[in-house]
């Protein structure tokens, strides 16, 4: 028996080490790519893409209102195909709803001209990113963990080269949405290509009573997870709309080039962490101080870890910035100085992130969410009125920091005296 769990073990860990390794490898690809890309491209471009990924990345996180997690959950392969079409159908559908809305609201409500070539990517970034999404989730059901890494590395490498390529073209900001959409294709196609034997017999035509079964089945899936998903997302995504509204494109820029390039070592460590943690502390549930232990040593270790960039990046953010990407993204360093302490912290509290679903604690999750999204809406709402985009970017940091310190300090002290009872 301990030989067979010693294997188990073994895989799980395997799985997880090539899932990883994948991701890893496409987050250095995007990083090295990154002064290239700085030195091709100007700010404005980065702005305008970033609006419209913002804008995009809102609606791709609901578009198949998540029902593509029950492909992982659903081990019946006639249930899972009927998933499958449900989320294609929704992705299709809503994509295209969300295309005209959008396009409706820049070109007649906010009569904005120089929006009408850069609308025409919504429908193919909505798809090919949603798109992607399900054949990650259907390929882990299938445990399909290498293509799930290849595939990462195929979407960031041809995101990369797309937008290196167009952008020595003279494609402008066309040149960095081609390649993101080309990208998230590229991806979904690898993915596609190691599970179309198990998606052949899908009638896409039929529409059977048996969809109707499963829609009901996860239907709590588009009543809380979707939703919940929808929050998160809008609320990480705030700063872009507000900063556009306020400073202007140019400002979007630099703050979207400096979350670009300060996301990939917290992409990097969560993408490990967050599997492993989740798998770990839910078998120690029932242990109380075991668990506390796990969760205290791994919240001080990523601390004590990223501690040292935060400090680094706080006091010569605008210096590294200007030397490594150029003097034009000097904005960008004074801005990723403050906005790191807060995806610095993001880095950290994947642990109490996962405890809310492993006590079930998903209304808490809620409504803590909604709490950091109304308090990052009011601090964009009204601080831009008064004082510059420096000023509004380190009170929003400062503010979620404080947010994030809150409930992971809040998880420490639940486990502490659930030890002691």
């Amino acid at each position: 028996m301990e030989i067979i769990k010693t294997i188990k073990s073994y895989t799980f860990v395997k799985n997880i080490l090539l899932l990883s390794s994948g991701g890893i490898i496409a987050q250095i690809i995007g990083l090295l790519s990154a002064p290239l890309l700085s030195r091709i491209y100007q700010p404005m471009n980065f702005g305008e893409m970033g609006r419209i990924v913002a804008i995009t990345s809102v609606i791709v996180i609901i578009a198949s209102l998540k029902y593509e997690i029950a492909l992982v959950l659903e081990s019946n392969q006639k249930s899972q195909n009927n998933i499958f079409k449900i989320c294609i159908y929704l992705l299709i559908l809503i994509s295209f709803i969300s295309t005209i809305l959008i396009s409706v609201y820049f070109l007649f409500i906010k009569e904005d001209k120089s929006m009408v070539k850069i609308l025409l990517f919504v429908f193919p970034i909505i798809i090919c990113q949603g798109l992607y999404n399900i054949m990650k989730f259907y390929a882990n059901s299938k445990k399909k963990y290498h293509s799930m890494a290849t595939a990462q590395v195929f979407q960031k490498s041809g995101n990369s080269i797309a937008q290196i390529s167009l952008g020595f073209a003279g494609f402008g900001v066309f040149g960095l949405l081609i390649g993101h959409t080309l990208g998230n294709l590229l991806g979904a196609l690898v993915i596609f290509k190691k599970i179309k034997s198990k998606l052949a017999g899908i009638n896409f035509i039929s529409v059977g009573s048996s969809l109707k079964h499963e829609v009901k089945k996860y239907s709590n899936f588009p009543k809380f997870a979707a939703p919940q998903s929808f929050i998160d997302t809008l609320s990480s995504q705030l700063p872009i709309f507000f900063l556009g509204f306020y400073y202007g494109i140019e400002i979007v820029g630099f703050y979207y080039f400096a979350m670009k390039v300060i996301q990939v070592p917290g992409n990097i460590l969560k993408q490990s962490l967050t599997k492993v943690f989740l798998k770990k502390a839910s078998d120690l549930k029932n242990e109380s101080q075991k668990l506390f232990r796990l969760y205290y040593m791994t919240t001080f270790s990523l601390f004590i870890i990223v501690s040292i960039p935060i400090s680094i990046l706080f006091f010569f953010g605008p210096n590294l910035f200007s030397f490594i990407f150029g003097s034009k993204w000097i904005m960008s360093g004074r801005f990723a100085s403050w906005m790191f302490l807060w995806i610095g912290i993001a880095i950290v509290n994947p642990p109490a992130m996962n405890l809310f679903h492993i006590f079930n604690k998903q209304k808490l999750y809620m409504c803590y969410s909604i709490i950091l999204g109304s308090l990052r809406l009011i601090i964009l709402f009204i601080i831009p009125k008064y004082y510059d985009a420096m000023v509004t970017i380190s009170i929003y940091s400062i503010v979620t920091v404080i947010c994030y310190i809150f409930v992971i300090s809040g998880w420490l002290l639940f486990l502490k005296r659930r030890q002691c009872d």
